[in-house]
């Protein structure tokens, strides 16, 4: 019964961030031209935070179902190449997968049974 109240807080606030920089416009196609050069010379200058950065916030949001898929992968090619970025979103994408059906079979699987 704990793991559910840590991963409920987890989800809430990852869900709150990820939110939060929608609203910010950091999501959007547009705010993330105008913030290319700052993630650029950033994952220039940390390479491992960046990708590894990329990767966590990439499962989240696919967990989530936060339909930021597309923009993050356009991001991901401009930021780390092709064949880097192809890699990074391929098993992000498969691992948010896999957590949504987890979240959804043993965190939700009550209120679906009551349906």
């Amino acid at each position: 019964m704990q793991w559910r109240v840590g991963l409920a807080a987890l989800l809430l606030v990852t869900g709150l961030l990820l939110f939060m920089l929608w609203q910010q416009g950091w999501l959007s196609l547009a705010g993330l031209q105008q913030h290319h050069g700052m993630l650029l010379a950033w994952s220039g200058q940390w390479p491992l935070a960046a990708r590894g950065g990329f990767f966590l916030f990439f499962v989240a949001a696919t967990a989530l179902s936060i339909p930021v898929a597309t923009v993050l992968t356009l991001l991901a090619g401009s930021l780390f190449g092709f064949w880097e970025a192809l890699l990074l979103v391929s098993f992000a994408s498969c691992s948010g997968a896999t957590l949504a059906m987890l979240l959804s079979r043993y965190f939700l699987r009550a209120q679906v049974e009551r349906r």
